[in-house]
């Protein structure tokens, strides 16, 4: 996150315009500066008076339900692209498109006839179907979350984001909601009810002149009939309106069914009353809402309120950096000499599988076995056997575990074929295969670890450093070379590709002879590559991965991690530099346990802390590795099966404590303290 000129840039997109408000505050159109996508912007920011233990539990929710959301593909349902923190702000980027929400239709006075209000609602409920499908509900259906485009197709906001706003007060939340119930997809159908009826009437269902007085008239009232509509939809509409969750429709398709047929649901005629409820009065006491952004009024967000707070700490980083660039030159050196002279920890005996994590863009996945593709996030792990594809509007970068990086440009399908790695011989064979599209990659030739990429059949192993593969269908396949040399094989026969170089290979045929990169492509490529290039921490960590095959230590996260430990002064430089050793072997150490849960079929539920059983290493490896730990064990272990952490203390002077989660590793900054359980 950094400001040039005079652009906010953050989390990678430059954030443009303000393009609308609503109940969740104020959204941007912004851009993403590497993949060049268009999408819709919203921050959250902690408040200094907010609570440590409830903001974290909001965080987590607010994490946990957008994880889900990127899930949903449907075409009603607007995409969650990316979401995450940076520096303290929680951003959430969606795709982008014109619309106007319903709450713009009705505020400018426009009466939507039935026949198309009918249209409208028709989408909504397929898309609550879906949602539900999935296990999600959106839990605040209202005219601000309806979006609808000009060729009349409506999209749904928000799914994953009710919690971030207080909806106390809000005409369109069911009754059981102001008990603290969260909703389910009958919640939505009485949201829908609710809109619909402003629709018609331009008056919500239910008013009042304070939070108590609506919140009292949705458990108690039954709002006036609509005027000028047919007796079958009057009765539709009242049964999605029904105060008790049983006596409204059960999913949306039940109410397509009665709209179809024109059909009057049993119980809910014009002319007889609902059936009776015994509604207890409303309190506020007795809203128990879990806990939410909203507790912390993130609604008023404004963007532009955040700019002062990055300048701030943008100087004052440039001012740390300069006072401590020897101090950290000092420590970079130090921790190199001592990974190059050290013998490194091995991984468990047996192959494992190595990782390629996403760091830019918004791919699909589809995991070995499934049908269904997945939509992934920047620092999500793919392995062997699964495909990523991008749409026809964004590209996505790669990284493999030993630092190549891949460049799948837009609308391509690629296949992580292998990834495997041989500790005992310390190979580590790579193989990608492209089925359509554009790849450019940035590797490092190793004779002990060849990589190569495959398409229709045509295998272009690396000798060189930079080169690219276009696979457009009915055409030849296209092999470029920018850096260093690589060479197509085909039917038997290989060709080589100097730098400046193309070659053209016809399916099932042997390469062509070699031409002359032209000019005009020479530069696309060149304009691409600078995505592949990785900044100094990265250039450490590879510098690392090439010098000791089976050193899994990745220096740069330990060197990045040493900038906030300088900051005190000379005196904890010169600790961190006593203590480096131990922090670093101890490191070593929890990345080696990564990569074994890595891995693994899946991660164990439970795992022995002194023997590490579970994950197949030798007694002399396990020993090794755990007498890096304080007490030769580690500290902690839990796992869901799909995720896992653990702890361990280092042997420094500070007892530091590390914490891996899910491949990654930190270092609490909280000391230890003599005679205090840990």
């Amino acid at each position: 996150m950094a400001e040039r000129g005079e652009r906010l840039v953050i989390a990678g997109y430059e954030i443009g315009e303000e393009v609308g408000r609503g109940p969740l505050g104020k959204v941007y159109a912004a851009r993403h500066l590497k993949t060049g996508q268009q999408v819709i912007f919203r921050g959250f920011s902690r408040p200094p008076e907010a609570d440590d233990e409830h903001w974290q539990q909001a965080i987590d929710r607010f994490t946990q339900e957008l994880t889900a959301a990127a899930r949903l593909n449907h075409p009603n349902i607007v995409k969650v692209l990316d979401f995450g923190e940076e520096r303290g702000l929680y951003y959430v980027a969606t795709e982008y498109f014109l619309a106007r929400p319903v709450r713009q239709i009705i505020d400018q006075d426009e009466r939507w006839p039935l026949r198309r209000i009918l249209p409208l609602m028709a989408q909504v409920l397929r898309a609550l179907d879906y949602a539900q499908e999935q296990g999600l509900a959106h839990g605040d259906i209202t005219p601000y979350n309806l979006l609808v485009l000009e060729d009349g197709q409506v999209k749904v906001l928000n799914y994953g984001l009710a919690h971030v706003r207080h909806k106390l007060g809000s005409p369109y939340l069911s009754p059981e909601q102001l008990t603290g119930f969260p909703g389910d997809r009958r919640s939505d159908i009485y949201g829908l009810g609710a809109v619909v009826y402003e629709m018609l009437t331009k008056q919500p269902p239910f008013q009042g002149r304070t939070v108590e007085e609506v919140c009292r008239a949705i458990q108690s009232q039954t709002p006036p009939p609509v005027p000028n509509v047919r007796p079958y939809f009057q009765a539709i509409l009242a049964k999605m309106l029904a105060k008790e969750p049983e006596h409204r429709y059960q999913s949306g398709e039940e109410v397509l069914d009665d709209l179809a047929n024109e059909r009057i649901p049993e119980g809910f005629a014009p002319e007889v009353a609902p059936p009776t409820q015994v509604v207890i009065p409303w309190e506020e006491t007795h809203y128990q809402a879990s806990p939410s952004l909203a507790d912390y009024r993130l609604d008023e967000s404004d963007l532009r309120q955040i700019r002062l707070r990055i300048y701030e700490q943008e100087q004052a980083q440039r001012a740390r950096r300069a006072k401590w660039r020897w101090r950290l030159a000092a420590a970079a050196v130090f921790l190199s000499g001592f990974l190059f002279v050290r013998d490194g920890l091995r991984l468990p005996q047996r192959a494992s599988q190595a990782a390629v994590a996403v760091l830019e863009g918004s791919p699909e996945v589809r995991r070995t076995g499934e049908e269904a593709w997945h939509p992934v996030r920047p620092g999500v792990v793919l392995k062997a056997g699964e495909r990523v594809r991008t749409d026809d509007q964004s590209a996505a970068l790669l990284k493999l575990a030993d630092g190549a990086r891949v460049r799948l440009g837009e609308d391509s399908l690629l296949l992580v074929r292998q990834l495997a790695f041989d500790p005992q011989t310390g190979r580590r064979p790579r193989t990608l295969e492209l089925e359509r599209g554009r790849l450019l990659a940035r590797v490092r030739p190793r004779t002990d670890s060849p990589f190569e990429v495959v398409v229709r059949g045509t295998a272009v192993r690396v000798k060189g450093t930079l080169f690219g593969v276009l696979a457009e269908e009915n055409k030849d396949t296209l092999i470029q070379t920018l850096e260093g040399v690589v060479e197509a094989v085909s039917s038997g026969q290989a060709e080589t590709v100097a730098a400046g170089q193309q070659v053209a290979v016809p399916l099932g045929q042997p390469p062509l002879d070699p031409e002359t990169l032209p000019a005009e492509e020479q530069d696309k490529l060149t304009q691409l590559a600078k995505s592949l290039e990785g900044n100094l921490l990265d250039l450490l960590r590879d510098a690392v991965s090439l010098a000791e095959e089976h050193t899994v230590l990745p220096l740069a996260n330990k060197i990045a991690s040493l900038a906030d430990s300088l900051r005190a002064g000379k005196e904890a430089t010169e600790k961190v530099l006593t203590g480096a050793t131990d922090l670093a072997q101890a490191t070593t150490a929890m990345r080696a346990i990564c990569m074994a849960l890595e891995g693994s079929p899946e991660y164990p539920r439970t795992l022995t802390l002194d023997t590490l059983e579970e994950l197949g290493f030798d007694s002399a490896g396990a020993n090794k590795i755990l007498s890096c730990f304080e007490g030769n064990r580690l500290e902690s272990y839990r796992s869901d099966g799909r995720h896992y952490e653990f702890t361990a203390r280092a042997k420094d002077p500070d007892h530091t404590r590390l914490i891996a989660r899910d491949g990654k590793i930190r270092v609490e900054t909280t000391p230890f303290s003599e005679g205090k359980s840990p």
